[in-house]
């Protein structure tokens, strides 16, 4: 379906102030058809269910390998706005069958029914290798695409614009493997979004101490943050990016994109004393040398009622080809290396994982940083998706507790001791009486 870009999307936008803030448009499009489509006209207010998108509209596009790209939000004034920053999604809409609902009510609920209906799900995101996609040409696919962040982004043109060079990369090398029907949009409504975090404030800025979901409301699975890591039955939260460096504590520190890959390295026994988790980066880039691998394992041990996590391994693949260069760290300054079962580490300090003299290499060191974490291990397998209560590396007795105890007593000693004063005044059993004879007390020399 052709038309003018720039009319249509000025007056969906105009609609879509006065109709709706909570929806989400949608942009559906097959490079590879076209003949013009036969469906219902689509009107600027009407609102469309996703059994209403799929069965009417979707379905006409004849579906057998579906690309689904998922952003965080995403508004018609994003659209109409913005329509420069997304050059690369409007040149692909205008060369074949192309289609944009303007309202559509949840449409990620969309690769719910595609699963149900037999579609092999594959997922993407930042810093996953497209190379490794594996597509069963025997079957329906469905892959998913998760964007990158939009609403943490100050600027909502160089989101967008991020986001439309994230898709074109997708689709020139995706594009050989398959011919797909692609579908653009969102989770959320950007104005819905923005509402939120005014009202409650940025996620990241909330400390983790209780479950993400009760910050965040129940969600999927999709819309947790980027930075959440679940292996079955452990937790890792990162507040901010991790740091390392291949030349010791000196550096130059790379930073490490928070979305990864995650692999529990080992199952979820009950009594169990041993658990893990490795994280999966693909191209990190560390003192000018992109490495086409980076495999990060944190290793943990209970003792006990106690749990820690003593050491790490870093893996480091120089290009596809190439062995592993594994490195084995060791944490050097958690003052408190224990934590009791049922809680989560939540500590404000950097910790700090450096290697040990065991590396072939000994010219240069692996250090790694990580700058604000949550962490939780030994998680029973039937938990939800939530932390335990949080363990602060601090002690009962703090410096306030310790001076208000010492304040305390000393008050006590200093009244008790004016009390035992007054107790020992002693007066006299006689006294004068003015109208009978005065008291003569003998001296004896």
């Amino acid at each position: 379906m052709m038309w003018s870009w720039s009319g249509i999307l000025l007056i969906l936008a105009i609609a879509n102030n006065v109709f709706c803030d909570a929806n989400v448009p949608v942009l559906i499009w097959n490079s590879h058809r076209t003949e013009k489509l036969n469906m219902p006209a689509v009107s600027a207010l009407q609102q469309i269910s996703v059994e209403s998108l799929q069965a009417r509209y979707f379905d006409a596009f004849q579906p057998n390998n579906v690309l689904l790209f998922l952003q965080d939000a995403l508004s018609i004034e994003d659209l109409s706005s913005h329509l420069s920053e997304l050059k690369h999604v409007k040149a692909r809409m205008q060369a074949g069958q192309s289609l944009y609902l303007p309202n559509v009510q949840q449409p990620a609920q969309l690769q719910h029914n595609l699963v149900q209906q037999g579609y092999k799900v594959s997922k993407l995101s930042a810093g996953s290798g497209v190379a490794e996609l594996q597509l069963d040409h025997t079957a329906n696919n469905l892959v998913v695409v998760k964007l990158p962040p939009t609403i943490t982004n100050p600027s909502r043109s160089r989101a967008l614009r991020k986001a439309d060079e994230v898709m074109q990369s997708v689709l020139s090398k995706i594009g050989g493997a398959a011919k797909f029907t692609v579908i653009y949009t969102a989770l959320k409504n950007t104005v819905e979004e923005s509402k939120e975090q005014h009202g409650s404030g940025a996620m990241d800025r909330v400390r983790v101490a209780r479950s993400l979901k009760e910050q965040i409301g129940i969600l999927e699975e999709e819309q947790l943050p980027s930075n959440f890591h679940d292996g079955k039955c452990i937790y890792i939260y990162f507040r901010n990016y991790m740091n390392i460096s291949v030349t010791g504590s000196k550096g130059p520190f790379s930073a490490i994109p928070e979305n990864t890959n995650v692999e529990a390295l080992n199952e979820c026994p009950d009594n169990g004393s041993t658990q893990s988790i490795q994280l999966n980066y693909n191209n990190v880039t560390m003192t000018d040398t992109t490495y086409y691998k980076l495999k990060i394992g944190f290793f943990f041990e209970r003792k006990g009622s106690y749990w820690r996590s003593p050491h790490a391994e870093v893996i480091l693949f120089k290009d596809r080809s190439s062995k592993p260069d594994k490195r084995d760290l060791r944490l050097i300054n958690w003052k408190d290396e224990s934590v009791p079962v049922g809680k989560s580490y939540s500590c404000t300090p950097t910790l700090i994982y450096r290697e040990t003299g065991n590396s072939t290499n000994t010219t240069n060191i692996v250090e790694l940083r990580i700058n604000g974490v949550q962490v939780q291990a030994f998680i029973p397998k039937d938990s939800l998706v939530q932390f335990g209560p949080s363990w602060d590396c601090v002690g009962f007795f703090t410096i306030g507790i310790w001076s208000g105890l010492f304040a305390a007593f000393l008050s006590v000693f200093i009244i008790g001791v004016g009390f035992s004063f007054l107790a020992d005044i002693k007066t006299m059993d006689r006294f004068d009486d003015p109208k009978g004879k005065s008291i003569v007390v003998a001296q004896l020399d």
